[in-house]
């Protein structure tokens, strides 16, 4: 799924039946896409991340993404965020699990690797 297709797939939905509202795409990879979100209850911004539409079609996926949800939850440290709610949303007939978790505003870490150390990390040949 590219950029354009995260983003519209979310215009206009929710999460959490109803709670979250998804906003900005933050990034994305194979198996999901971290969205900026707002949470209508604490009246706060969030990261909610879902699983690729595909993928919440088969049982073993959900059940992998729910693990990941529960192992994050429990670790407490200042530099892992938190983990405040997940489930899973019944959207166009799929199943979407989503994990909303403590928004932390700054850059990407490539991008900042980038800046302090330009070629860290890749080959020039393959940076983009």
């Amino acid at each position: 799924m590219n950029d354009d297709g995260a983003r519209a797939a979310y215009r206009g939905r929710t999460v959490g039946g109803g709670r979250y509202q998804p906003r900005d795409l933050l990034g994305q990879g194979g198996m999901a896409s971290v969205h900026l979100a707002y949470d209508t209850v604490l009246d706060r911004q969030v990261a909610v991340k879902t699983l690729h539409t595909e993928l919440g079609r088969e049982q073993s996926f959900r059940e992998r993404f729910r693990r990941e949800a529960q192992a994050v939850a429990k670790l407490t440290h200042t530099n892992i965020v938190s983990v405040f709610d997940s489930g899973e949303d019944e959207t166009d007939g799929a199943t979407v699990p989503y994990i909303v978790m403590e928004y932390v505003e700054g850059k990407p870490l490539r991008t900042v690797l980038d800046e302090e150390w330009p070629g860290s990390g890749r080959c020039r040949a393959t940076r983009r």
